[in-house]
C-alpha cells in the first residue's frame, strides 16, 4: 500500500511538471519581408492585356527589375532561425535566370524586363522545458516574376511559385 502511494505521489509530481513544461510554449512574432501579395491580385492579372502601371499599382515597386545579360543584387528574406532574428543578405544573381522562365515561349529582345517580387512569411515557435528548448520554425516564401515589354508596357506573360 505503501509503495502504490509512492508511485501515485510520483507521478503526480511528474505530472506536474509536464504540464508546467508544455505551458511553457512561446510563439515568436511572425516576420514578414518582400512585398506583400496574394491569389486575388494574381487572378487580375491578363496576359497580353495588362500593363506595367496596372502591376505597380496593385503590387508596387518590385523587389528588382532585370534586364537580359545583367548581374542585380536582391536581399533574400529576413527570418527566424535558431530562435533568433537573420535579416536578409544581399546576392548577386544573374538576370538570365529570371528570362530562362520565359524563353521557351518568347521570343525575348532588349526591351523585355522581368519584374520580379516576393512575400516571405517567417514563423517560429519555443516550447521551454527544464532540460532545454525545442524550436520548430518555418519559412514560406511566395514568388511572382513578370515579363513586361518595356517598349509596349504589356505585361506578356508572368510565373507564379507559391510556397503553399
Amino acid at each position: 500500500m505503501e509503495l502504490k502511494n509512492k508511485v501515485k505521489g510520483s507521478l503526480y509530481i511528474l505530472g506536474s511538471l509536464f504540464t508546467v513544461n508544455i505551458l511553457g510554449c512561446a510563439p515568436a512574432i511572425p516576420l514578414h519581408s518582400g512585398q506583400f501579395f496574394d491569389t486575388e491580385q494574381i487572378a487580375n492579372i491578363q496576359r497580353g492585356k495588362s500593363t506595367k502601371d496596372n502591376i505597380l499599382s496593385s503590387l508596387g515597386a518590385p523587389i528588382a527589375i532585370a534586364a537580359k545579360d545583367e548581374i542585380i543584387t536582391i536581399q533574400s528574406p529576413t527570418i527566424w532561425h535558431k530562435g533568433k532574428v537573420v535579416r536578409g543578405k544581399y546576392h548577386k544573381i544573374d538576370s538570365d535566370t529570371f528570362f530562362e522562365l520565359f524563353s521557351g515561349n518568347h521570343a525575348l529582345n532588349e526591351h523585355h524586363r522581368i519584374y520580379y517580387y516576393y512575400s516571405a512569411w517567417s514563423k517560429m515557435y519555443g516550447w521551454y522545458f527544464l532540460f532545454g528548448v525545442y524550436e520548430v520554425g518555418r519559412t514560406d516564401i511566395d514568388e511572382l516574376w513578370f515579363l513586361i515589354n518595356e517598349q509596349t508596357d504589356v505585361v506578356e506573360d508572368y510565373f507564379v511559385k507559391l510556397a503553399s
